[in-house]
């Protein structure tokens, strides 16, 4: 699992969090922005491809 990047949203960072651990990952960085219309936008801060 050498070149897995795990993202995760605002709804449960503690799940992310579990699961980064037990594959001895860290959670790659995301923006969430939140528009008044209730639309998301997530921005990743990490190169994926």
């Amino acid at each position: 699992m050498k070149g897995i990047v795990i993202f995760s949203g605002s709804a449960h960072p503690e799940l992310a969090d579990e699961v980064c651990a037990q594959l001895g990952r860290e959670r790659s960085g995301a923006r969430i922005s939140r528009f008044s219309n209730d639309c998301l936008q997530a921005q990743l801060l990490t190169n994926c491809r």
